[in-house]
């Protein structure tokens, strides 16, 4: 006859047949399986509730430096963008990631044109006259596309993009094509 680990209670054949009254290998009644397998639930149930709580202060920190990063920027227009991957007389303090905006067009008296910022559209229409020229439109769509590239470098709090590059890509529909403007979103510092 075995007995419970925790509460020395003799446990007979019948009561040890069941896989579910041992934790580690080691045999308990069930009144103490219950009780032990309640506070590894509790246990677990705390340790998630920590890790929630540290992510969401850490979210709550990445709030926070963005909303400085954005201050000290001020608007927009102070985004310094280039097609190079550095810029003189600045220093790259920290790497944001990679992003990129979508704008697509449809050729024609009246061109739809649909703004796209990982993965939420939000639809901006532009009149274009019948004769308007592939280059004005293209000239267009990248002044769009680059002004929503340089916003979204401002909502992400960086002060720059670095690596700036604009692809056109044919749709398969006739005179409708996407320019896609991407770049390095960073936070830069004048050098001393």
């Amino acid at each position: 006859m075995s007995k419970c680990k925790e509460c020395g209670v003799k446990i007979g054949l019948l009561q040890k047949m069941g896989d579910d009254l041992y934790i580690n290998h080691e045999i308990y009644c069930s009144k103490c399986y219950y009780k032990l397998e309640d506070i590894k639930r509790l246990e677990r149930n705390a340790r998630l509730e920590k890790k929630e709580t540290q992510e969401k202060l850490i979210q709550d920190q990445i709030d926070k430096e963005i909303k400085a990063n954005q201050e000290k920027i001020g608007s927009v227009e102070n985004i310094i963008a280039t097609t190079t991957d550095q810029l003189e007389g600045y220093d790259i303090i920290e790497y944001k990631g990679i992003d990129f905006v979508e704008m697509t067009q449809g050729q024609g008296a009246m061109g739809d044109i649909t703004q796209i910022f990982a993965g939420m559209q939000a639809p901006v229409t532009a009149t274009l006259g019948k004769s308007a020229n592939f280059s004005g439109i293209f000239g267009e769509l990248n002044i769009k596309a680059y002004a929503a590239l340089l916003q979204l470098a401002f909502d992400k709090g960086c002060n720059a993009i670095v690596k700036v590059n604009f692809n056109y890509i044919p749709t398969g529909v006739m005179n409708k094509f996407v320019v896609v403007a991407f770049g390095t979103f960073v936070t830069i510092e004048k050098k001393k």
